[in-house]
Parts: C-alpha cells; structure tokens; sequence
C-alpha cells in the first residue's frame, strides 16, 4: 500500500511548535532562504472543514464556522473519515469513510451532517473526494479493475466515468474545467493535469520523489504540492503549465497537504501533526492554534 494511503491518520497525534520565516523573492527558484527577522501571520479566518480525531480516536468530519470557539463533530462513527469537501455554499458535503466494514466509499450529507449517502456503493476503495466548485461534479480516486484512477461522477445523473488512469488524490481548477491530481509511475509519483471529459492530459512534473496531495489557488494561478524529491516531505509550488517550480518550505519535520486561503495569498498545511500558515510565497511560517490546530485535509473557505 502507497504512503499516501496509511499516513494521514497518525500526523495529528504528533504536534510541534515551530514559528520560522523562510522564503525567496525569486518566482522561479526552487530552494527558500531564511530572512533576518521572523515574523508572523495572524490566526485564519473563514469556514473551515476538516477531519480529526473524534469517536474513539478514529477521524471525523468537523467544521469551524466563524466566532465558533469549538469544531462541531458532523460524523460521530466509530469508522474512520479522512478527506471531505463542502459545496461552495457550504449546503453539501462529501467525504471519505470506511464505516462500511472497512471498505472505503464516499459518503454525501448536509452541511450539518443529515441525511446521509453512499454515493459509490462499490466493492472497490473509493477516496480522495473533491467536489467541483460549480457543484455539478465530484472527484475520487478508486481502484476499480485496471487499477488506481480518477473518477467523475456526476452529481444530477449519478454516473460515474475515469478521466485519469493512475491517478490519485484529484482536485479541481477554479473553473470546474481540468482536475489536477498525482498520477502512479514505477518509480515515483508525478502531477498532471487533465479536462474534466479526460482530454488534454498535461504533466507538469518529471522529478525524482513523490509529488502528492496538489491544492489549485482558488484565482487559478498556482499549484501547491507536497514532495519529497529533496529526502523530505516540504511544500512547494507550481503553475497550471508546468512553468515556475518554487520550493516554499524547507525543515526536517514533514510538511504535507497544502490548502489555500480563499483569496490566494496563505497557504494552509500539516507541519507534522501541527496546522501551520504561511504566506503564498513561503514566508512567515507561523502555527495555527485553537480547535483547527491538528486538523487534517483542510479546506478553507470565506
């Protein structure tokens, strides 16, 4: 079983503190320099939805709506919920579970956690969720026969379709338009990105290591990523074309599923087992403490 598949569930035991400010003023370099004075981001704002540990210590879906001093807990199974996503008005949500005897389905509920849906019913694991921001599709990885892949399934008609063989972990362009997502190779993994009808496949890396967990800015200009192509897991930083490769983070704790801000200008992501932000650039690193501090697979939203 891939890395990507087993380690999420153990990052948000494991928290350290660690405010830095490191960051390039280059758009085209791939390694940040440390600047001479820290400095620090304040804490984000908006709605946010996540999993964390809940019942019995396995992972829920939780969201965290502004002047909320606690998450809500949406799920409250004792199986184990690991990536979710909302609609952008925040009504629906879909999301990853294994409370069916293990098997991984997507599951569909209201924004306050009613009126549950198995969406996939499928003897297959179906994971890695994204509803499209136009709210028509969703997103999954499944390893239906002939192995691992992207699916579409459309929301009004239920069918499903394979836009990308080999792929993992898709998410969408702002537009509802191409997916981006890691696609499986015999050495490592690779981003790419493909149109919603499977068209147009484009690879935007070619690298030694890993390159997981691709987050699109939601004004459609950059791709945050995690790769371990330098021996450890750290953030960086691409355009939907290929072009502009930038490292963000550098640290020898893993950094891991990058989300970002509504206005595209902070980055969101695990810090081994620590929510930390940082600007769009790298810089000003700085932890995110109350109830969001251990969330993992974050989404963010105004």
């Amino acid at each position: 079983m891939r890395a990507w598949m087993v380690r999420a569930c153990g990052l948000a035991l494991a928290m350290v503190a660690a405010v830095g400010c490191s960051g390039d003023d280059d758009d085209d370099s791939t390694a940040p320099t440390t600047t001479a004075e820290p400095c620090r981001l304040e804490q984000p704002v908006g709605r946010f939805l996540f999993t964390d540990a809940g019942v019995g210590g396995n992972f829920d879906v939780f969201t965290l709506l502004p002047g909320m001093e606690e998450a809500v807990n949406l799920t409250h199974d004792p199986g184990g919920e690991l990536k979710a996503s909302w609609t952008a008005d925040g009504l629906h949500i879909a999301f990853e579970t294994d409370r069916d005897a293990g098997n991984h389905e997507i599951y569909l509920m209201d924004g306050d956690g009613s009126d549950l849906t198995n969406l996939t019913r499928s003897p297959a694991d179906d994971r890695h969720v994204a509803w499209s921001p136009d709210g028509r599709y969703i997103a999954y990885s499944s390893d239906r026969p002939g192995g691992w892949g992207v699916w579409v399934v459309d929301v009004e008609t239920g069918k499903h379709r394979l836009v990308a063989p080999r792929g993992l972990l898709p998410i969408w362009s702002p537009d509802s338009r191409r997916i981006a997502y890691s696609e499986e190779e015999p050495a490592n993994d690779e981003l790419a990105v493909v149109n919603v009808d499977g068209t147009g496949k484009l690879r935007l890396t070619d690298e030694r290591g890993n390159d997981l967990s691709p987050a699109w800015s939601p004004d459609g200009k950059h791709i945050a990523f995690e790769s371990n192509r330098d021996g450890n897991s750290e953030i960086y930083r691409i355009d939907p074309d290929g072009t502009h490769l930038r490292r963000l983070t550098d640290d020898p704790l893993e950094d891991q599923f990058p989300t970002w801000s509504p206005d595209s200008t902070q980055v969101l992501y695990q810090h081994h087992g620590q929510v930390r932000i940082m600007k769009a650039d790298g810089t000003c690193g700085t932890d995110v403490t109350g109830p969001l501090a251990t969330g993992q697979f974050v989404s963010w939203h105004d």
